[in-house]
């Protein structure tokens, strides 16, 4: 009797909780997926959303396998992001946060699955922490200046030259000119 791990309620709760936004987010990216196939579109979502939504369920159930699901399809989503987005910060940022965040809670509750007892759970809290630095870096560094866009190709629009007359009061163009560098005439 006491080598058996105690059952706390807290765990019940926090993976039902957790099951059941993996669950909607995967019915969600599943639904959309199959749309998107449908529609020649890509071929990453309809999977991911089947295995969330797996992956959820067993995390309801409190079994094992539900997180790690989770975690494979975080690491297959990195893999993803990454060839979709080249590196580039706002892609990124879309594809990734959010799952990072939910890999944070799945490897944090990693405790509360039902694993056999004398698991040590130190590399799931490093591995979360490592993810919760990358998060916060990535929200402070969405707010710093970047880069400037300037146009290289052209010299005369880099001077301003060249640049046509505004647009007339319906403002037909995005910026106010074919350019897009002037403002409405209307504001």
């Amino acid at each position: 009797m006491l080598d058996q791990p105690i059952d706390r309620p807290w765990k019940k709760v926090s993976l039902l909780i957790l099951g059941l936004i993996l669950t909607a987010t995967g019915l969600a990216l599943l639904g959309g997926g199959l749309r998107l196939l449908m529609l020649g579109g890509s071929i990453y979502f309809a999977p991911a959303g089947l295995a969330l939504t797996v992956s959820g369920v067993l995390t309801i159930l409190r079994k094992p396998a539900g997180g790690l699901l989770y975690l494979a399809t975080f690491v297959v989503t990195v893999l993803w992001a990454l060839s979709t987005s080249a590196f580039a910060l706002w892609p990124l940022i879309s594809d990734l946060m959010a799952p990072a965040v939910l890999a944070v809670a799945v490897l944090l509750l990693m405790p509360a699955y039902k694993f056999k007892p004398g698991r040590s759970y130190k590399a799931p809290r490093i591995a979360a922490g490592v993810l919760t630095l990358g998060i916060i870096a990535t929200f402070v560094g969405a707010f710093q200046t970047q880069w400037i866009v300037k146009p290289q190709d052209n010299p005369d629009l880099a001077s301003g030259a060249g640049v046509s007359a505004p647009a007339d009061e319906n403002w037909a163009v995005w910026g106010g000119n074919a350019e897009g560098t002037r403002f409405s005439s209307l504001t």
